[in-house]
């Protein structure tokens, strides 16, 4: 079954009916409609010039379509009485061309496995999060996985866990047992039915497979192992996911497999893909539901949401389960923007709620800041491409010489600019 031509149109928002009226008009709308929200409101020119106030800024922004950068900053506006808190839009070059967008896309395997719990623990009450479940092999060379040695509670595989890894420290094997959990069919068909239609997750991360192995997905058992309650059989996705319309799906200039070289670009076609803006209205719709009603969202509880925001939120050292050592997972590790933030923001007054992706010279960052000094909060969602030689594989991106620099400055400038416009700075 193929995804159909309407699952590729983009969803649109109030932004296009409000986006040329005078401020008066837009407060006086806000008062009108009371109860409902209006989503956002879209000045131009903040990134831009946001863009210029720092020198390792200024240098990506020279040459951004060289860097794929893109960025969307949604300023969350709180409001008093029947006005509704509503959202204000800023962005820059927003889905200009393809980006890769690596673990980031872990956040749909985590949500469609908390919302393919809630549907079945409505036929077994007996499911919890906590179930221990077997994954049978799948592929040649492959064992029986019953185990997990991070699972301080008896060394199970279990929902919670496997979602505690993926948000903490973006574990793929965590990623790639609840993908084989959900399935490739549903995996998709999940986020086309919450309103994300630019989200195509192809394959695995923590296993290369072919295009049609990625369309398996193995014999999963729950409980104990001897008279389990709940058994998934194999299956086989005929979903067909058509390649995103959308410029920049060749990257590079050549690649490494293995010690062979290939002059060429790679093709993206068949790689995970979802758009700037259906990544960060992923997260608002996860972390402040009611600033983005329009979107349908997955059907979990409140308890079970918030199970993945507190994972995401946490820093490693705070993780008691799994237990992570710092000096190998620092309060950084996953999270991007951080030591900007630091520059402006005290450690103890900030909350970073996010999921960042790095792989093939990309890196992304999707995140919500809260500065609790403040009252202030917003959602960045951002990417950038440095690879200086063009090549894939070869492992030489710059991630330590030109993308982490960036986001560090681009944390400060964030934080210096909405959370902390006043000055009232550490």
């Amino acid at each position: 079954m193929s995804v159909v031509d309407h699952h590729l149109a983009p969803v649109r928002t109030l932004s296009e009916r409000i986006q040329r009226l005078s401020p008066s008009l837009i407060l006086l709308g806000l008062c009108l409609i009371g109860c409902r929200t209006v989503e956002e409101v879209r000045p131009i020119g903040a990134i831009s010039a946001l863009l210029r106030t720092d020198p390792d800024l200024r240098t990506i922004a020279d040459h951004a379509a060289e860097h794929r950068f893109q960025v969307l900053v949604a300023e969350v506006v709180e409001t008093k009485g029947r006005v509704p808190a509503h959202l204000i839009r800023h962005e820059y070059r927003v889905d200009a061309e393809y980006f890769y967008p690596a673990s980031s896309v872990k956040i749909y395997a985590a949500l469609a496995a908390l919302e393919w719990f809630e549907e079945t623990r409505l036929f077994e009450p007996r499911l919890t999060l906590s179930t221990p479940f077997c994954i049978q092999p799948l592929f040649e060379g492959e064992s029986l996985a019953a185990k997990d040695s991070t699972n301080l509670e008896g060394e199970t595989i279990s929902l919670e866990h496997e979602i505690r890894k993926l948000a903490l420290i973006s574990d793929n094997v965590a990623f790639d047992r609840l993908y084989g959990v959900v399935g490739h069919r549903a995996v998709n068909t999940r986020a086309y039915r919450a309103g994300y239609a630019t989200v195509r997750i192809n394959h695995r991360l923590g296993r290369r497979c072919t295009l049609e192995e990625n369309l398996k997905s193995p014999v999963i058992t729950f409980g104990p192992a001897e008279s389990p309650i709940l058994r998934i059989p194999e299956r086989v996705s005929d979903l067909q996911l058509q390649p995103r319309q959308i410029p920049g799906l060749e990257v590079g200039q050549a690649r490494v497999d293995g010690e062979l070289r290939t002059d060429g670009p790679m093709d993206f076609s068949r790689k995970n893909a979802v758009s700037l803006r259906d990544l960060q209205d992923t997260l608002i719709a996860l972390v402040r539901p009611d600033l983005i009603p329009r979107r349908p969202g997955y059907a979990i509880t409140d308890q079970h949401r918030e199970v993945l925001i507190s994972a995401m939120r946490e820093l490693p050292r705070q993780s008691e389960n799994p237990a992570l050592d710092q000096s190998e997972y620092p309060d950084h590790w996953g999270k991007f923007l951080l030591p900007g933030l630091r520059e402006i923001v005290p450690a103890e007054e900030l909350e970073v709620t996010n999921k960042v992706g790095l792989a093939y010279g990309f890196t992304i960052e999707n995140a919500h800041l809260f500065d609790r000094g403040t009252g202030r909060s917003l959602f960045i969602t951002a990417c950038l491409y440095t690879n200086p030689n063009q090549t894939l594989n070869d492992g030489v991106y710059g991630y330590e010489e030109t993308a982490f620099p960036f986001w560090q400055a681009l944390g400060a400038s964030v934080a210096r600019r909405w959370l902390r416009p006043e000055g009232n700075q550490r």
